[in-house]
């Protein structure tokens, strides 16, 4: 009687998702894959002491101060710095809002990436993932680094979603980037408000290291339009941005981020234990999907160059960059 009590998720997880999570990690790993010391059965017996979804007033004022600084400090930064350097580099004008944009987040996600450098390198989670679902797991004492990664982060993202809505010029991937924003958003605040944080910011280390590529590689692209660079320049940075994209947002986030949320974290603790499982790689495949769809970008970029010499361009600029020339003619 009681198997038939159990409701469908319980059956699918207990039945199906545990033992084909217990075969990829023997695959993988060996049959040494380690498992939860709290007990001898991890698929049955309920150690793990939930964690009530909530984030404190006083962290989320400073959230949304963080969000409100940004939303005020970049325009100050355009003006002060990203403008002024633009005219100095002669930019067409056509390019100078691509530039001003590249550069502030040039200056957001480099500083970002080496501080979760930081803190990844030191953490023995992130060289065996498995112990992102240790006990006291979801209770994890939250250091206070990883609190102000999440605090910048999450203002950051907020910050975007609304500039993105708002101000920024509009690319042909307007959508898709709406669903990234929402979708880390919505990841961010909920790993902070359950406990899930370690695995959160695993998948800022993993995506926010392109994201300087790609920024360094832009501006460098607007200013060849006015003064000719080596072609071997954008070809060091298109090859650069490529094989980033492809070893940390692909491979790295599949094999830390994926693995040890999809598979790691059932066999590790077992279904019983792995509550908000659906929840979250729900929301972490919807990354992946948005990811393949700019690397396919990045390719079809430079096939294009391969193929009809045109010349290195973001794939989501060109059809802004086609519509800017119609209305100067």
């Amino acid at each position: 009687m009681a198997e038939v009590s159990r409701s469908l998720g319980d059956v699918v997880g207990f039945d199906y998702i545990h033992p084909i999570a217990e075969r990829i990690r023997f695959f993988f790993e060996g049959e040494g894959a380690q498992v939860c010391a709290e007990n001898e059965d991890p698929n049955r017996i309920r150690w793990m002491i939930p964690k009530e979804w909530h984030i404190p007033l006083s962290h989320l004022l400073i959230f949304f101060a963080i969000a409100v600084s940004m939303c005020l400090i970049e325009p100050l930064f355009a003006r002060l710095v990203s403008r002024p350097l633009a005219r100095y580099l002669n930019l067409l004008e056509i390019d100078r809002k691509r530039f001003t944009e590249s550069i502030w987040q040039l200056c957001f996600y480099g500083p970002a990436w080496i501080f979760e450098s930081l803190i990844v390198y030191n953490s023995p989670w992130f060289y065996h993932t498995y112990l992102v679902w240790e006990p006291p797991f979801p209770r994890q004492v939250m250091s206070e680094q990883i609190f102000w990664l999440y605090a910048l982060q999450i203002g950051w993202y907020a910050h975007c979603s609304f500039y993105h809505l708002f101000v920024d010029s509009r690319k042909a991937d307007f959508y898709p980037m709406l669903i990234h924003h929402v979708t880390a958003l919505a990841l961010l605040l909920s790993a902070f408000a359950s406990g899930y944080y370690r695995c959160g910011v695993l998948c800022l280390y993993c995506m926010d290291i392109s994201d300087i590529i790609l920024h360094i590689g832009k501006p460098l692209r607007l200013i060849e339009n006015v003064r000719p660079l080596p072609d071997i320049t954008l070809f060091v940075f298109y090859i650069s941005l490529l094989g980033s994209w492809l070893g940390f947002r692909l491979y790295l986030f599949t094999a830390k981020v994926l693995y040890a949320s999809l598979i790691q974290s059932v066999h590790y603790g077992g279904w019983i234990n792995s509550d908000n499982w659906v929840f979250f790689n729900l929301l972490l495949l919807i990354i992946l999907v948005l990811q393949l769809y700019w690397f396919y970008l990045i390719i079809l970029s430079g096939y294009k160059y391969i193929r009809f010499g045109e010349e290195f361009d973001d794939e989501r600029d060109r059809h802004n960059k086609k519509k800017g020339k119609r209305k100067q003619k």
